[in-house]
């Protein structure tokens, strides 16, 4: 790779020892006459990468005249796609040797009162009150955030910046060991002259007094956690109980977006600040843990990329999308560079986003990472219709968890064409179809009583559990499931809901375990006299509310993403045992009542993969042809590794596609599989 520096020296021979890297957004396409600034770039395709101030005091902080400067769209030739992958790939190398990383926040300016207030914090043995034109640094003092709304809005103002939300500038923020912040100010004649400068230190104390604070938007607290792990305003904590609020956020966030009245969202809101509150008891650093690919894909992914400019909007798009898979692959150093093949086209195979998750999650089977074959987002799209999908799916976060072993990729194979419609892998059968059965309709009746009752004591309380916004709405189907959920640990037991909620990672396990004996006690009394006055006591309420919230749980991280609103998916309990029983989500829609089978791929047996969404639901199409219809965390049961029953089966070399058309009369496997439809 060539290294192209910028410096204002003269052309002298001298060694440059060290550089200054400037990260920043790119700006549209802004044609201003000039003459040329290096051999191949022409000013009148790009000026200056930010505005005169800014880049004044960029060239302030070089150390000497020949000191380099290091801006992308300057000094990696933009018409050469060759030496654009090839960068592309090296940035972490570019951007971790650089002496400091500066920032540019350009799109924001500090007004008057802001300035008065970050001066009258300043340290008192600081520089002199700088003159405008020049610069001054501060440093970290105690602060008080959320007494006063100037300074509150001031962070808000700085994370709200372009550049905290873009792709290519999170990436680059995290690669860094030193960076330093540019914004300029306005004077009260609204000329701006004066350089806000600050480093990483100021910035992780302002996140660390920005913690607290229960009044910021919703975008700013998407932003915590990420600059939380790289400038480390917090040390490690429990990450089991920080997943589980994500967990919980994650579910919130998802029926905020099918909220239709007002005192629904109100409900809504006030759950999702209460998880936010508990979010600020665990926030932990992610950055020292050794991140999944996946992990990665969806955190670039959720960020902004614009694209080269100078091509047509949709085309744009596609190299923004590009842009983000080179991200990924030089985070978790691939040491791949992803470029298309000589020849191709974008509209060949376009770079959709769907595309993108394709080819990184079969980056991740060749890495031998689990998680691939536990995903429970949105089958990929193989055609642009939609009706063709894979068996392949997108990550949820809530699937994803770190630092697991690798699995064997023994007897694993996958369609070698581009669309990898199928996957050809051994499975292990759980039970047969007479061994899957529903809850009692006793239990059932029970549970539906409880849950009604309860509605009808916490009617004025507000939003008491996170699906009770739901239960004011009327909404049927997470009644309906709430209730079957509550009816099968019903049928269960005490002792196999608590070995459940023990081996399951549920977070208030604790609390759930002092209350399990007197809820089954007083059910069972329930049942007997059909006296439903206990739950009205303030014991009884709480220890109903706490099941609730279980099985609410349980539900969350049990039924695949895209069908948590699809009222053919229900708790089902496999009963292969008399004193164990499995209890899985599987679809029991009319047309898969009858065909349905449980299975999971013998790559992810291990106990090791015990909390992933390893239980494939399939429907059985002919000969040794599956349709993947989503996937499923099991809960209880013995360990399937270590106690092998009569009742489950192992079915070598099955053909496994994705979920097809209920409307279409034929279904055909590719060619090759030799199970195809007549």
């Amino acid at each position: 790779m060539t290294l192209r520096l910028l410096n204002q020296g003269s052309n002298s021979t001298e060694v440059e020892n060290s550089y200054v890297a400037l990260s920043y957004c790119w700006k549209p396409k802004n044609r201003v006459p000039g003459t040329t600034l290096v051999d191949h770039v022409d000013k009148d395709e790009y000026p200056l990468p930010v505005s005169p101030p800014l880049f004044q005091a960029l060239l302030a902080e070089c150390r000497s005249a020949r000191e380099g400067i290091w801006c992308d769209q300057i000094c990696i030739n933009q018409e050469d796609e060759v030496e654009k992958a090839v960068a592309i790939s090296a940035m972490d190398i570019v951007y971790r040797c650089a002496r400091i990383v500066v920032v540019a926040l350009d799109d924001i300016e500090i007004s008057v009162e802001e300035q008065s207030l970050l001066l009258h914090y300043i340290e008192s043995d600081r520089t002199p009150k700088s003159p405008l034109g020049e610069t001054f640094e501060v440093q970290s003092e105690t602060l008080v955030m959320e007494s006063d709304p100037v300074f509150r809005g001031l962070f808000e103002k700085i994370l709200g910046a372009r550049w905290f939300s873009r792709a290519w500038c999170a990436y680059e923020m995290r690669l860094a060991s030193n960076h330093l912040f540019l914004i300029r100010c306005t004077t009260e004649d609204e000329v701006v002259g004066t350089v806000f400068r600050f480093n990483g230190s100021f910035l992780s104390h302002l996140l660390a007094l920005a913690i607290p604070v229960k009044t910021f938007k919703t975008e700013t607290y998407d932003l915590l956690p990420a600059l939380i792990g790289t400038f480390g305003a917090l040390d490690d904590t429990e990450s089991e109980t920080y997943h589980q609020v994500e967990v919980d956020l994650l579910g919130i966030e998802e029926k905020l977006s099918l909220a239709t009245s007002y005192s629904e969202r109100q409900s809504l809101e006030a759950q999702r600040r209460h998880l936010r509150n508990e979010l600020e008891e665990v926030l932990q650093l992610r950055s020292s843990l050794s991140k999944t690919p996946l992990r990665v894909f969806l955190e670039v992914f959720e960020l902004k990329a614009g694209g080269d400019p100078r091509l047509p909007q949709q085309l744009r798009e596609q190299n923004a999308n590009e842009d983000k898979m080179s991200i990924v692959l030089n985070t978790i150093a691939s040491g791949l560079i992803y470029r298309r093949p000589p020849g191709m086209q974008r509209r060949d195979r376009p770079s959709t986003v769907d595309e993108c998750c394709r080819k990184l999650l079969l980056l991740a089977f060749a890495m031998r990472d689990p998680i691939v074959l536990c995903t429970t987002g949105q089958p990929l799209r193989l055609d642009g219709s939609g009706t063709l999908k894979s068996w392949l799916s997108w990550p949820e976060m809530s699937d994803i968890q770190d630092n697991l072993p690798p699995m064997s990729l023994l007897d694993i194979s996958v369609d070698p064409g581009y669309m990898t419609q199928y996957v050809r892998l051994d499975l292990l059968f759980l039970g047969r179809r007479e061994h899957q059965q529903s809850a009692s309709e006793m239990s059932l009746s029970i549970a539906k009583d409880v849950i009604v009752q309860f509605a009808r004591s916490n009617r004025d309380e507000g939003a008491h559990l996170s699906f009770w916004d739901y239960v004011n709405g009327d909404n049927t189907l997470l009644i309906e499931r709430e209730a079957q959920i509550l009816a099968c640990m019903l049928d269960c037991g005490e002792s196999w809901t608590s070995t459940v909620s023990t081996t399951c990672g549920y977070a208030d396990n604790q609390v759930l375990q002092a209350s399990l004996p007197l809820f089954f006690q007083q059910i069972h009394e329930i049942h007997g006299r059909n006296d439903m006055s206990w739950l009205k006591t303030k014991a009884g309420n709480a220890a109903v509310g706490i099941m609730l919230d279980f099985a609410y749980y349980v539900a969350l991280i049990g039924i695949p993403w895209f069908a948590i609103n699809d009222d053919a998916w229900k708790p089902t309990l496999i009963c292969v045992e008399d004193n164990n029983p499995i209890l899985i989500f599987s679809s029991m829609s009319p047309q898969n009542k009858r065909n349905v089978e449980p299975a999971v791929p013998t790559a992810v047996l291990a106990d090791a993969y015990e909390r992933l969404p390893r239980v494939w639901i399939l429907r059985h199409r002919q000969n040794q042809c599956y349709e993947l219809l989503g996937k499923s965390r099991m809960f209880g049961g013995a360990s399937i590794v270590s106690k092998r029953n009569d009742m489950w089966q192992r079915r070598e070399k099955q053909f496994v596609y994705g979920p097809q058309d209920p409307n279409e009369s034929r279904w055909i496997p590719s060619v090759g599989a030799s199970c195809l439809v007549q």
